[in-house]
Protein backbone atom coordinates (compact mmCIF):
# COMPACT_ATOMS: atom_id res chain seq x y z
CA UNK A 1 0.00 0.00 0.00
CA UNK A 2 1.42 3.33 -0.67
CA UNK A 3 0.00 5.54 2.35
CA UNK A 4 1.02 9.38 1.18
CA UNK A 5 1.02 11.59 4.29
CA UNK A 6 -2.62 11.37 5.27
CA UNK A 7 -4.25 14.47 6.72
CA UNK A 8 -5.79 14.87 9.86
CA UNK A 9 -9.85 13.73 9.35
CA UNK A 10 -10.77 17.19 10.20
CA UNK A 11 -8.84 18.56 7.46
CA UNK A 12 -9.72 16.01 4.56
CA UNK A 13 -13.50 16.44 5.66
CA UNK A 14 -13.08 20.31 5.62
CA UNK A 15 -11.06 19.99 2.12
CA UNK A 16 -13.66 17.38 0.56
CA UNK A 17 -16.94 19.71 1.61
CA UNK A 18 -14.67 22.83 -0.36
CA UNK A 19 -13.86 20.62 -3.30
CA UNK A 20 -17.55 19.23 -3.84
CA UNK A 21 -19.34 23.00 -3.23
CA UNK A 22 -16.99 24.99 -5.36
CA UNK A 23 -16.79 22.33 -8.13
CA UNK A 24 -20.93 21.87 -7.94
CA UNK A 25 -21.50 23.61 -11.19
CA UNK A 26 -18.42 21.91 -13.36
CA UNK A 27 -19.62 18.85 -12.21
CA UNK A 28 -23.49 19.86 -13.50
CA UNK A 29 -21.57 21.05 -16.86
CA UNK A 30 -19.95 18.12 -17.09
CA UNK A 31 -23.16 15.66 -16.66
CA UNK A 32 -25.07 17.90 -19.76
CA UNK A 33 -28.03 16.33 -18.58
CA UNK A 34 -30.52 16.54 -21.06
CA UNK A 35 -33.18 19.89 -21.06
CA UNK A 36 -36.08 18.66 -18.96
CA UNK A 37 -34.29 15.68 -17.14
CA UNK A 38 -35.18 15.79 -13.23
CA UNK A 39 -32.97 13.54 -11.48
CA UNK A 40 -30.12 14.20 -9.63
CA UNK A 41 -26.98 14.69 -11.60
CA UNK A 42 -24.43 12.01 -11.85
CA UNK A 43 -20.65 12.50 -10.48
CA UNK A 44 -19.38 9.31 -11.04
CA UNK A 45 -17.64 8.18 -14.05
CA UNK A 46 -19.04 6.98 -17.46
CA UNK A 47 -18.86 3.86 -18.71
CA UNK A 48 -18.31 3.51 -22.27
CA UNK A 49 -18.99 -0.08 -24.15
CA UNK A 50 -16.08 -1.59 -25.32
CA UNK A 51 -13.94 1.40 -24.75
CA UNK A 52 -15.75 3.49 -27.44
CA UNK A 53 -16.51 6.46 -26.28
CA UNK A 54 -20.23 8.17 -26.04
CA UNK A 55 -21.70 11.19 -24.81
CA UNK A 56 -20.89 11.78 -21.60
CA UNK A 57 -24.75 11.78 -19.81
CA UNK A 58 -25.50 8.79 -21.77
CA UNK A 59 -22.39 6.65 -20.48
CA UNK A 60 -22.63 8.01 -16.75
CA UNK A 61 -26.64 6.95 -16.70
CA UNK A 62 -24.98 3.39 -18.15
CA UNK A 63 -22.58 3.20 -15.49
CA UNK A 64 -25.66 3.88 -13.10
CA UNK A 65 -27.71 1.24 -14.36
CA UNK A 66 -25.16 -1.32 -15.07
CA UNK A 67 -24.19 -0.58 -10.83
CA UNK A 68 -28.36 -1.26 -9.87
CA UNK A 69 -28.81 -4.10 -12.11
CA UNK A 70 -25.49 -5.97 -10.18
CA UNK A 71 -26.55 -5.54 -7.24
CA UNK A 72 -29.96 -7.96 -7.87
CA UNK A 73 -32.00 -6.13 -6.57
CA UNK A 74 -35.94 -8.06 -5.67
CA UNK A 75 -38.65 -6.05 -6.65
CA UNK A 76 -41.16 -7.51 -4.46
CA UNK A 77 -38.56 -7.14 -1.40
CA UNK A 78 -38.14 -4.72 1.42
CA UNK A 79 -34.58 -3.74 0.62
CA UNK A 80 -32.82 -1.35 2.65
CA UNK A 81 -29.71 0.05 0.85
CA UNK A 82 -27.19 2.37 2.54
CA UNK A 83 -24.82 4.82 -0.42
CA UNK A 84 -22.09 5.97 1.40
CA UNK A 85 -20.66 8.82 -0.27
CA UNK A 86 -24.16 9.61 -2.32
CA UNK A 87 -22.70 12.99 -3.97
CA UNK A 88 -26.09 14.62 -5.08
CA UNK A 89 -27.65 11.07 -4.69
CA UNK A 90 -28.01 9.95 -8.21
CA UNK A 91 -27.26 6.45 -7.64
CA UNK A 92 -29.90 6.24 -4.38
CA UNK A 93 -32.33 8.11 -6.34
CA UNK A 94 -32.62 5.66 -9.72
CA UNK A 95 -32.57 2.75 -7.14
CA UNK A 96 -35.11 4.11 -5.01
CA UNK A 97 -37.58 5.05 -8.11
CA UNK A 98 -37.14 1.36 -9.53
CA UNK A 99 -37.42 -0.33 -6.66
CA UNK A 100 -40.68 1.59 -4.52
CA UNK A 101 -40.45 -1.34 -1.54
CA UNK A 102 -37.26 -0.73 -1.10
CA UNK A 103 -35.51 1.65 1.73
CA UNK A 104 -32.81 4.15 0.19
CA UNK A 105 -30.71 6.14 2.54
CA UNK A 106 -27.60 8.39 1.40
CA UNK A 107 -25.08 10.10 3.50
CA UNK A 108 -22.44 12.73 2.83
CA UNK A 109 -20.42 14.94 4.71
CA UNK A 110 -20.83 17.90 1.86
CA UNK A 111 -23.63 20.29 3.43
CA UNK A 112 -24.25 21.89 0.00
CA UNK A 113 -24.70 18.53 -1.69
CA UNK A 114 -26.98 16.68 0.50
CA UNK A 115 -29.12 19.95 0.75
CA UNK A 116 -29.11 19.37 -3.53
CA UNK A 117 -29.91 15.53 -2.63
CA UNK A 118 -32.65 16.49 -0.41
CA UNK A 119 -34.63 19.15 -3.32
CA UNK A 120 -34.47 16.04 -5.42
CA UNK A 121 -36.81 13.81 -3.18
CA UNK A 122 -39.02 16.65 -2.04
CA UNK A 123 -39.46 17.48 -5.66
CA UNK A 124 -39.52 13.30 -6.48
CA UNK A 125 -42.40 13.11 -3.87
CA UNK A 126 -40.37 9.79 -3.10
CA UNK A 127 -41.49 8.01 0.22
CA UNK A 128 -38.87 5.87 -0.10
CA UNK A 129 -35.38 7.51 -0.03
CA UNK A 130 -33.96 10.13 2.24
CA UNK A 131 -30.59 11.78 2.62
CA UNK A 132 -28.28 12.38 5.26
CA UNK A 133 -25.79 14.49 6.04
CA UNK A 134 -22.64 12.18 8.12
CA UNK A 135 -19.80 10.66 7.91
CA UNK A 136 -19.60 7.04 6.90
CA UNK A 137 -16.62 6.34 9.45
CA UNK A 138 -18.83 7.05 12.24
CA UNK A 139 -22.30 5.36 11.25
CA UNK A 140 -25.39 5.89 13.04
CA UNK A 141 -26.79 3.17 12.15
CA UNK A 142 -27.36 -0.34 14.56
CA UNK A 143 -25.87 -3.71 13.49
CA UNK A 144 -26.91 -5.59 11.15
CA UNK A 145 -29.52 -2.66 8.99
CA UNK A 146 -29.14 -2.88 5.58
CA UNK A 147 -29.38 -5.73 2.84
CA UNK A 148 -26.86 -3.63 0.68
CA UNK A 149 -24.15 -0.69 1.19
CA UNK A 150 -22.64 0.75 -1.76
CA UNK A 151 -19.07 2.63 -1.91
CA UNK A 152 -19.12 4.26 -5.18
CA UNK A 153 -15.97 6.06 -6.14
CA UNK A 154 -15.97 7.21 -2.22
CA UNK A 155 -14.27 4.88 -0.46
CA UNK A 156 -11.06 6.55 -1.43
CA UNK A 157 -11.60 10.12 0.17
CA UNK A 158 -11.63 7.59 3.68
CA UNK A 159 -8.87 8.64 5.97
CA UNK A 160 -9.42 4.85 7.12
CA UNK A 161 -10.54 2.74 4.49
CA UNK A 162 -10.23 -0.15 6.74
CA UNK A 163 -12.56 1.24 9.12
CA UNK A 164 -15.06 1.97 6.69
CA UNK A 165 -14.78 -1.32 5.41
CA UNK A 166 -15.78 -2.80 8.80
CA UNK A 167 -18.15 0.02 9.48
CA UNK A 168 -19.97 -1.47 6.31
CA UNK A 169 -19.96 -5.03 7.62
CA UNK A 170 -21.22 -4.37 10.62
CA UNK A 171 -24.11 -2.39 9.33
CA UNK A 172 -25.10 -5.23 6.78
CA UNK A 173 -27.33 -7.94 7.41
CA UNK A 174 -26.21 -11.62 7.59
CA UNK A 175 -26.13 -12.61 3.48
CA UNK A 176 -25.92 -8.62 2.47
CA UNK A 177 -23.81 -7.11 -0.18
CA UNK A 178 -21.17 -4.70 -0.55
CA UNK A 179 -20.40 -2.96 -3.76
CA UNK A 180 -17.74 -1.07 -4.17
CA UNK A 181 -16.35 0.62 -6.79
CA UNK A 182 -13.03 2.70 -7.33
CA UNK A 183 -9.46 2.65 -8.89
CA UNK A 184 -6.79 0.61 -7.51
CA UNK A 185 -2.69 0.43 -7.93
CA UNK A 186 -1.18 -1.63 -10.55
CA UNK A 187 2.52 -2.29 -12.71
CA UNK A 188 4.28 -0.79 -9.29
CA UNK A 189 6.91 0.67 -9.53
CA UNK A 190 5.93 3.78 -10.14
CA UNK A 191 8.77 6.56 -11.85
CA UNK A 192 9.19 9.60 -9.82
CA UNK A 193 7.06 10.75 -12.65
CA UNK A 194 3.82 8.83 -11.79
CA UNK A 195 5.08 9.18 -8.07
CA UNK A 196 4.19 12.84 -8.80
CA UNK A 197 0.61 12.16 -10.70
CA UNK A 198 -0.22 10.19 -7.57
CA UNK A 199 0.91 12.93 -5.11
CA UNK A 200 -1.42 14.64 -7.51
CA UNK A 201 -4.68 12.93 -6.67
CA UNK A 202 -3.59 12.53 -2.91
CA UNK A 203 -3.70 16.88 -2.61
CA UNK A 204 -6.67 17.54 -5.22
CA UNK A 205 -8.85 14.44 -4.57
CA UNK A 206 -7.71 14.51 -0.67
CA UNK A 207 -7.10 10.50 -1.41
CA UNK A 208 -4.71 9.25 1.57
CA UNK A 209 -4.28 5.26 0.67
CA UNK A 210 -3.60 3.71 -2.80
CA UNK A 211 -4.07 -0.33 -2.63
CA UNK A 212 -3.32 -2.71 -5.26
CA UNK A 213 -5.98 -5.34 -6.55
CA UNK A 214 -4.23 -7.72 -3.95
CA UNK A 215 -3.68 -5.32 -1.15
CA UNK A 216 -7.44 -4.10 -1.61
CA UNK A 217 -8.89 -8.07 -1.76
CA UNK A 218 -6.87 -8.74 1.69
CA UNK A 219 -8.03 -5.46 3.41
CA UNK A 220 -11.29 -6.72 2.42
CA UNK A 221 -11.32 -10.06 3.59
CA UNK A 222 -9.56 -9.38 6.88
CA UNK A 223 -13.00 -7.69 7.52
CA UNK A 224 -14.18 -11.15 6.89
CA UNK A 225 -16.18 -10.65 3.81
CA UNK A 226 -14.06 -13.33 2.16
CA UNK A 227 -13.77 -14.19 -1.45
CA UNK A 228 -15.51 -11.35 -3.42
CA UNK A 229 -18.53 -12.51 -5.36
CA UNK A 230 -17.24 -10.20 -8.27
CA UNK A 231 -13.83 -8.21 -9.11
CA UNK A 232 -14.21 -6.70 -12.20
CA UNK A 233 -11.61 -4.81 -13.87
CA UNK A 234 -13.25 -1.81 -16.39
CA UNK A 235 -10.44 0.22 -16.97
CA UNK A 236 -11.30 -0.18 -20.82
CA UNK A 237 -15.15 0.82 -20.67
CA UNK A 238 -13.91 3.70 -17.79
CA UNK A 239 -10.95 5.22 -19.51
CA UNK A 240 -12.80 7.64 -21.97
CA UNK A 241 -14.16 9.07 -19.17
CA UNK A 242 -10.68 9.79 -17.55
CA UNK A 243 -9.65 10.85 -20.73
CA UNK A 244 -11.87 13.44 -21.77
CA UNK A 245 -11.51 14.74 -18.15
CA UNK A 246 -7.43 14.78 -18.06
CA UNK A 247 -7.47 16.62 -21.39
CA UNK A 248 -10.16 19.28 -20.35
CA UNK A 249 -8.43 19.64 -17.28
CA UNK A 250 -5.24 19.82 -19.06
CA UNK A 251 -6.24 22.56 -21.08
CA UNK A 252 -7.39 24.85 -18.11
CA UNK A 253 -4.52 24.12 -16.31
CA UNK A 254 -3.06 26.20 -19.35
CA UNK A 255 -5.39 29.28 -19.49
CA UNK A 256 -5.24 32.45 -17.52
CA UNK A 257 -7.63 31.47 -15.10
CA UNK A 258 -8.53 33.08 -11.44
CA UNK A 259 -9.94 29.74 -9.77
CA UNK A 260 -9.39 29.20 -6.20
CA UNK A 261 -6.78 26.44 -5.20
CA UNK A 262 -8.82 23.24 -4.39
CA UNK A 263 -9.82 23.89 -8.14
CA UNK A 264 -6.67 24.27 -9.54
CA UNK A 265 -5.79 21.14 -7.58
CA UNK A 266 -8.42 18.73 -8.41
CA UNK A 267 -7.74 19.57 -12.24
CA UNK A 268 -3.93 18.04 -11.61
CA UNK A 269 -5.92 15.51 -10.09
CA UNK A 270 -8.08 14.53 -13.85
CA UNK A 271 -4.87 14.72 -15.21
CA UNK A 272 -3.03 12.69 -12.91
CA UNK A 273 -5.70 10.08 -13.38
CA UNK A 274 -5.49 10.38 -16.98
CA UNK A 275 -2.30 9.88 -17.20
CA UNK A 276 -1.56 6.84 -15.17
CA UNK A 277 -4.83 5.21 -16.12
CA UNK A 278 -3.17 5.55 -19.62
CA UNK A 279 0.04 4.22 -18.17
CA UNK A 280 -1.54 0.94 -17.00
CA UNK A 281 -0.42 2.37 -13.32
CA UNK A 282 -4.65 2.66 -11.87
CA UNK A 283 -7.29 0.13 -12.94
CA UNK A 284 -10.77 1.09 -11.98
CA UNK A 285 -12.91 -1.87 -10.56
CA UNK A 286 -16.09 -2.96 -9.46
CA UNK A 287 -16.52 -5.13 -6.16
CA UNK A 288 -19.03 -7.37 -4.86
CA UNK A 289 -18.77 -9.20 -1.52
CA UNK A 290 -21.43 -10.62 0.90
CA UNK A 291 -21.45 -10.85 4.65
Amino acid sequence: MINLSPLPPSEVTDGVQEYFTLADKAYRNWTQAPKGYTAPYALHSGYHPDGNEIDQFESVTLMTKKIISLLDIDPKASTAILENGCGVGSISYQIATAYPNSLVIGTNITPSQASTANKYRVSSGLSNLWYILGDYNQPCFPDNSFNIVIFCESLCHSTDQAKSIQGAYRVLKKGGKLFVADVVLNDLPLTTDEAKHLDNMHRGWFISEFRTLDEFRAMLQATCFGVPLLSLDITRQTFPSARRMGENSAKRLQEEQTVPPVITESRKSCVALHELMKAGKLKYFWHLLEK
